[in-house]
């Protein structure tokens, strides 16, 4: 039986644990909820609208920054819950 979370390699039949996924940070949430609610990327190249969105990061206020990593430690919280009930 393989755990849960586990990868197993085709030929081998040996069994690797996955590394767990990091959590997003406050500016991969930011970035993602520019891109969903915004019209300032709309239309913009990959590269491009991730400068727009870096200068935005860059120049919004620490307590705007602060929403974004409560999120992030919300987020975590719940992570950790679900896996305790588990």
């Amino acid at each position: 039986m393989v755990e849960e979370g586990a990868v197993v390699d085709g030929g081998s039949g040996v069994t690797l644990t996955a590394p767990p996924k990091r959590p997003q940070s406050a500016f991969q949430l930011f970035s993602k909820w520019i891109r969903n609610e915004s019209d300032l990327v709309k239309g913009l190249k990959v590269t491009d609208a991730q400068k727009v969105i870096g200068e935005q990061w860059k120049s919004l206020e620490r307590e705007k920054r602060q929403v974004f990593a409560s999120l992030v430690l919300l987020m975590i919280s719940r992570s950790s819950r679900v896996k305790l009930l588990n």
